[in-house]
Formats: structure tokens, sequence, C-alpha cells
């Protein structure tokens, strides 16, 4: 069921729809959302509130009264479905010419559609792009427990890989 108004007549379709499925985020939605809204590529937000038992359904509610480009919507039985399910939803509910995803508890770093778009622009026949992420866990965790690991692809991916 969506939480925000519907489309208008007359408005532009994003370049970029950033899909954010969300469960139990309340502390780290907001950091998400506002990753992408600082991004300078034109581009709206779905945030498809899953279920949560914390605050995170009022946050996303905030966040989508606050700014036009973000767009809440959750599962029609109101019930958790998970994120891959919550990401298809929010495709469904896309107007952008391309979509990308974003976990709730993750963050953009600027300039984040920059290659992508150059990219995908100018040659039709290619299907997706994909970028570099880093994972860490909380820097306050024991020595033996923090996790940095950078993941990169080097060269163009077969689709069937």
């Amino acid at each position: 069921m969506p939480e925000a108004a519907p489309d208008r007549p007359g408005d532009e379709a994003p370049l970029v729809s950033v899909v954010v499925p969300v469960h139990n985020a309340e502390l780290h939605v907001e950091q998400a959302v506002r990753s992408a809204l600082d991004q300078p590529a034109a581009l709206e937000v779905i945030l498809v509130e899953d279920a949560s038992t914390d605050g995170s359904l009022e946050v996303c509610r905030r966040l989508a009264a606050q700014d036009g480009r973000v767009r809440l919507f959750r599962h029609p039985d109101g019930g958790n479905h998970g994120p891959a399910a919550s990401r298809n939803l929010g495709i469904r509910h896309a107007r952008g010419r391309y979509v990308a995803f974003l976990d709730a508890d993750d963050y953009y770093l600027p300039n984040r559609f920059q290659r992508d778009v150059a990219l995908l622009e100018p040659d039709p026949g290619v299907d997706g792009v994909y970028g570099g992420t880093l994972t860490q866990s909380d820097p306050d965790a024991p020595a033996d427990d923090r996790v940095r690991r950078t993941v990169t692809f080097e060269a163009p991916v077969a689709p069937q890989d």
C-alpha cells in the first residue's frame, strides 16, 4: 500500500530510482536517505517499510513528508516479506530510467552515480553497472572483530556471471 501521494501529472521522471528496503533500521535509515538525496543526479528515493517493530516507519514517514523526492510504500498485507520482496515492490513503483539499491543501514559516498551514468547513457547494450563497495564494521568493536573489506570489479562481467 502506498504511503506517498500518487504521482502528479507533469512530474519529471527521475534519472535514478534508489530503492531502500527498510526493516528495523530506525537508527540508520535517515543517513542512508540523506546520502542518496545528496547525490547530484536527479533521483527519487523509494522506501519500502517492511513491518519494522522499531520506529522505522515513523522515520520513513517524516523523511517522505520533508522531501518530495522520497516516496514510502509498504506491502499490501502490512507483513514482513524480506529484502528481496521489498526491493521488487520498490522496482514496481520506480519511475527512474535506472534503478539502484541501497540498504537502510548503508550509505552512498559523494558522486555515487557519476561513473555509472557515464557508462550506461551512451550504450543501451549495457545491462547494469557494478560499483566498488566497502564493508566496515563498528569501529568501537574489539580489534579482532573488526572487518574492513573492499570489493571491486576490475573488468566487465558477462550477464550469465
